[in-house]
């Protein structure tokens, strides 16, 4: 019997974690949220864009409305990596800049052959075919993303409807066309590959912050460039395999932060997304369900996408890998990538904007695959027509509650099927940024009286039962059943030295077997109090910020905090 390496990684640390209070019989439950001096959580965001022919609206919808996510974002303070990926994880059709699994900033504006993509539409949704309106958006998109937008180069409808078109002797001045240049091409409408300013693979909060600000238009316009993966990529899209393969140790070459792990390869595809200790969060936007399957599905057959579908019935699912075990693979390759043996999915957050949710019936596949049989849609309007989403919806709530986005209560609506998707970005936007932002929602060691909490594990101080800032129905904690614990990045024994001498430590703690490459920080040095209206919890608070940040420099912290006691008597 195969078993993966998640569950033993699992497995070896519930025989061997160290509970808050050592040795005491309280609190057997300990949960972990890991944050920079700061106060700030760590997150590592991956958003799978549909790049199948039919998204180019959707594509420009989420680059024009990106700031509504990033602004919820903003107000919890995180400290976020941003990497996108595509659908297309290789097919029949090759598109020339996204890989498999790679993260990509490149922008891929050259539009396929979906006619929405190439014509403006009437108010009834149709083509106005002289009206190439998308393909000059594009354009105008695209030449923001070059190193000089001032040498970009935007063709009139004339020119683009003749090149479009197929015609001949079609003209760009300067570019192709005239003088014997080479005939023009659907590319040469848009900026050269090599004119584009180069934009990192992973977006860091690190980059947009200054004075503790965050600049929102400059991380949206090098999002809007990173997630124009256009629209010619294969159309059997699999965005969940595709997320998968993203944070695989392969090409992850292990955690940013960890290079004395056993896999570290910092010349890895995607080195430098992941971090051993942040939360992962994934977003998935597109127009088709998810046909994430074994290889033995035929793309190559006249059913095209709808292959898909049809393998998707209850109780068969033939050939397409299961939710289940796409979410096993998933938490696999984190927990390897990211070295720990603690990983699980309460780090994980999922969320989703696709078609509202129908699966097929056994009674609905047809005999043959034509023209009168393929797959329906299930909702139409403005930005073009979506399929079920079932599988996503399926794979967001194979997730614990809390951790996935949208709800339950939502399920059946689909977000793509509402027309403009925007509210939606606001939305996932609160989500992460409420369950990631360094605020602390679970239960911290509930108590009724000071002897139900023991005492500190190193000065031997008695614990106290004291009120939970800002709750609303007067809940009280051990103030002994929650530790702040500061780990070096880079551990040597003078790094640990240095630690020790500033005095933020307790005694004792620093170097002990439990903590080798860090401390427990003196409780005198902060205190919790309520998060931010709107945000349920506590949230650390240095009594000296100032102080902290140099005494605890090159540190990460650790808020650990076991949330179960046992009543004493």
């Amino acid at each position: 019997m195969k078993v993966s390496l998640l569950f033993v990684f699992l497995l070896a640390w519930a025989c061997n974690s160290n509970p808050v209070t050592p040795g005491s019989e309280f609190g057997r439950i300990e949960l972990t949220k890991t944050l920079n001096v700061n106060g700030s959580a760590q997150i590592d965001m991956l958003w799978v864009i549909d790049n199948s022919g039919s998204m180019c609206q959707e594509q420009e919808v989420l680059a024009k409305n990106f700031e509504l996510f990033i602004e919820e974002i903003d107000k919890t303070n995180l400290d976020f990596h941003i990497g996108v990926t595509t659908t297309d994880m290789g097919g029949l059709v090759a598109d020339p800049v996204s890989r498999p699994g790679y993260l990509q900033s490149t922008p891929q504006p050259v539009p396929g052959l979906f006619p929405a993509c190439l014509h403006k539409l009437d108010d009834k949704g149709k083509e106005i075919l002289d009206d190439f309106e998308p393909i000059s958006k594009s354009i105008s998109r695209a030449v923001g993303c070059m190193k000089d937008p001032s040498k970009g180069f935007i063709p009139t409808n004339a020119e683009i409807a003749c090149i479009i078109g197929n015609k001949k002797n079609c003209v760009l001045p300067g570019i192709c066309g005239e003088n014997g240049k080479k005939k023009c091409e659907r590319e040469d409408l848009f900026p050269a590959p090599d004119s584009y300013r180069a934009i990192p693979k992973v977006l860091r909060a690190s980059v947009y912050k200054s004075g503790g600000r965050l600049d929102v238009e400059k991380l949206k316009a090098d999002f809007s460039c990173m997630s124009f993966v256009g629209t010619r990529g294969w159309g059997v899209e699999k965005g969940l395999a595709a997320a998968i393969e993203v944070v695989k140790p392969e090409l992850t070459g292990g955690s940013l932060d960890d290079p004395t792990a056993q896999i570290y390869d910092e010349n890895a595809v995607n080195h430098g997304f992941i971090r051993k200790n942040a939360r992962f969060a994934v977003i998935f936007v597109t127009d088709e369900n998810d046909c994430s399957h074994d290889g033995s599905l035929d793309e190559a057959t006249t059913c095209g996408g709808d292959i898909c579908e049809y393998a998707n019935i209850e109780g068969v699912e033939e050939g397409l890998v299961s939710v289940e075990n796409l979410k096993a693979q998933l938490l696999e390759n984190l927990a390897l990538s990211k070295n720990r043996m603690d990983f699980d999915e309460s780090e994980v957050l999922v969320a989703s904007i696709h078609g509202k949710p129908r699966r097929f019936t056994e009674e609905e596949k047809p005999l043959e695959c034509t023209q009168d049989t393929r797959v329906k849609p299930v909702c139409a309007n403005l930005l073009g027509v979506a399929f079920s989403g079932d599988r996503y919806q399926r794979f967001l709530q194979s997730f614990q509650d809390g951790n996935y986005f949208p709800a339950k209560e939502d399920s059946t609506q689909g977000w793509l099927c509402q027309g403009d998707f925007s509210p939606a970005l606001k939305s996932i936007g609160e989500f992460v940024g409420s369950s990631g932002g360094g605020c602390i929602s679970e239960s911290i060691f509930p108590c009724s009286q000071d002897s139900d909490c023991p005492s500190f594990p190193f000065s031997g101080d008695e614990g106290l039962c004291v009120e939970r800032p800002g709750s609303l129905l007067g809940e009280s904690y051990c103030n002994s059943g929650i530790q702040v614990r500061a780990e070096l990045l880079s551990p040597s024994v003078e790094k640990l030295e240095q630690l020790k001498e500033r005095g933020f430590c307790e005694e004792g703690s620093v170097a002990d077997p439990t903590y080798p490459n860090g401390c427990v920080v003196d409780p005198k040095y902060y205190r919790f109090d309520a998060c931010p209206a709107g945000l349920e919890g506590v949230k650390l608070t240095w009594e000296n910020e100032k102080e902290a940040k140099v005494a605890l420099a090159e540190t990460q912290l650790e808020i650990r905090f076991n949330s179960i006691s046992t009543n004493r008597n």
